[in-house]
């Protein structure tokens, strides 16, 4: 009896991320700006403050803030706040309104170089 070769199927291509490397890197350093207490998560009154900074029209916060929370219990983590990032510009909500990924990452670059001095 002849053996059969087995083929190998090469595993699918990785899908391509929806964000850099570096957009990764420019959200953890803005995570970092914002939790201040460096507990991991940030409450309504630090993300009040983090946006007010990012000039969003504070009368629109907590709706932006509802969401970032996805699973309601009053505290953003940082999971939560980058499945919300990294879906600006996908859907023409609140946040759209307000600001890019760019507008984003280049306030806060300036704000975390503004703190190192």
């Amino acid at each position: 009896m002849a053996s059969m070769a087995i083929q190998e199927v090469p595993p699918p291509p990785e899908p391509s991320p929806k964000f850099s490397k570096q957009e990764e890197v420019d959200v953890d350093e803005m995570w970092t700006l914002w939790d201040k207490t460096g507990r991991g998560e940030l409450d309504c009154e630090d993300f009040k403050d983090a946006l007010r900074d990012l000039g969003v029209d504070q009368s629109d916060v907590r709706e932006l803030y509802n969401q970032v929370d996805v699973d309601g219990s009053g505290l953003i983590s940082l999971s939560e706040f980058k499945e919300w990032y990294f879906e600006l510009g996908e859907s023409d909500d609140k946040k759209s309104q307000y600001f890019t990924r760019q507008d984003v990452a280049d306030r806060c670059e300036a704000d975390f170089h503004d703190s190192e001095r």
